[in-house]
């Protein structure tokens, strides 16, 4: 890629990614360009290459017009510009945030619905993530009690994601805010991390920030139809187990954070969580009514 080709309009400053992004222009034409570091672009490419599928089959994310390294220490990834209002913006309400989670439930069951080939082992990637961030926030200052109820959590309902059938591909980091309105289009966006894994972890990860709970409460009400099976509730454990793990970490690279913001986020999910006494959050309200079928 030649990027003197093109005119940088932009640095896009918003979002809680490391990745550098750019609004370029080009022949009356707008791009996003995505930098990436280069160590990890083995995951980036399969990303990539998710995306690929998923346009193929008619889910509405940008278009990859390029994709290589730029130097040895940094890859890219030309893609579509997605002109439109984010989701975030159009969750001013209760009505709203069970609207839209009625229409999004239906665009991730469309994804999922995806037919691949995979040997991917839920499992064990799982655990080698667990362990890894563990380790690392062990070595914090920080509530060990806390941290320590979420491994033994995960020690005793690990072996639910050995039983767990059907992976596809997902979006990877699934939250309103990676969703943008393009016309009538709901666009998936910053599929970075967009892998084969179980569907569940799509409605589960970032679920566990437990922001929007209205919005989250209608898009798993809806994605199964008033019919939530009850181990996806452990399953939701384990994913937020692991997700509040990765945001105490997050809190140690990103301006305007700090591990004070980890704590509080820990508290929070453990407190929704009733310590893990009860099967399923505080947060959740499972009264929102399926506005359609999907």
């Amino acid at each position: 890629m030649n990027l003197e080709e093109y005119i940088v309009v932009e640095k896009i400053n918003y979002g809680a990614s490391s990745v550098e992004k750019y609004k370029l222009y080009k022949d009356n034409k707008y791009y996003l360009l995505r930098i990436f570091d280069a160590r990890f672009m083995k995951s980036r490419y399969k990303a990539l290459d998710n995306m690929e599928i998923l346009l193929k089959n008619g889910i509405y994310v940008p278009k990859i017009y390029s994709k290589g390294l730029l130097t040895e220490e940094k890859g890219y990834a030309l893609l579509e510009w997605i002109d439109g209002i984010s989701l975030e913006n159009k969750l001013t309400d209760i009505e709203k945030e069970i609207q839209y989670g009625a229409d999004i439930a239906k665009e991730l069951l469309k994804m999922h619905n995806i037919n691949i080939p995979n040997n991917i082992i839920i499992y064990d990637r799982f655990i080698q993530s667990f362990t890894k961030k563990l380790t690392k926030v062990l070595d914090l200052e920080i509530d060990k009690e806390s941290i320590i109820l979420l491994h033994d959590f995960v020690m005793k309902h690990k072996n639910i994601l050995k039983e767990l059938k059907g992976n596809c591909i997902i979006h990877g980091d699934f939250h309103p805010g990676n969703i943008i309105f393009d016309g009538n289009r709901l666009v998936f966006i910053d599929m970075d991390v967009c892998t084969i894994s179980h569907p569940w972890e799509d409605l589960t990860s970032n679920a566990c920030n437990m922001k929007y709970p209205n919005f989250y409460s209608s898009v798993i009400e809806n994605y199964f139809q008033n019919n939530i099976p009850m181990e996806f509730w452990n399953v939701y454990n384990l994913f937020g187990s692991l997700y509040i793990l990765d945001y105490i970490l997050y809190t140690l690279r990103s301006d305007g954070k700090s591990l004070f913001d980890g704590e509080q986020k820990l508290k929070e999910f453990l407190n929704f969580a009733n310590y893990f006494q009860s099967d399923i959050p505080k947060w959740f309200n499972k009264d929102v009514n399926v506005r359609r079928k999907v």
